[in-house]
């Protein structure tokens, strides 16, 4: 389920994991490697310094060689409850900012992702992205 807001993006997830399980998806590059990014690519350079302050830069490439990088810097670090970060295009000066809380569910996870700082245009694209990276956590976390 989604919720558009203007210039905010939520999208909404229930997972058949506990919020440790999940979180530790987000923050390990092993884990990230199997899930992050669109049917077609695999995620090729992964660097994560997971901490407040901390950044993480992932190479996601494509059939036929193209590629693109996104980096970003961690903003709230809190394990199994809240993950909070800038998000764009290396060399980009346009970073939106991404946060997601994990909640308990009876061994499930309600995840919840807000994506704010996106321009009118590129909410359909993010909600797009968004809800296919976590098809594919999905598959991951089976």
């Amino acid at each position: 389920m989604q919720q558009v807001h203007e210039r905010e993006l939520v999208v909404l997830r229930l997972l058949d994991a506990e919020p440790a399980r999940v979180f530790k998806a987000f923050t390990t590059p092993e884990t990230l490697k199997k899930w992050l990014g669109p049917r077609g690519s695999k995620l090729g350079g992964c660097v994560l310094d997971p901490r407040v302050g901390g950044r993480f830069r992932f190479e996601l490439e494509f059939e036929g060689g193209m590629s693109f990088v996104l980096a970003g810097e961690y903003r709230e670090f809190e394990p199994a409850r809240r993950l909070a970060f800038s998000w764009g295009l290396e060399g980009e000066d346009d970073d939106s900012e991404v946060a997601i809380s994990f909640e308990a569910d009876d061994g499930r996870t309600r995840l919840r992702l807000e994506h704010r700082g996106l321009a009118a245009d590129e909410i359909a694209q993010n909600e797009g992205g968004w809800n296919e990276f976590f098809d594919r956590l999905t598959v991951a976390l089976a």
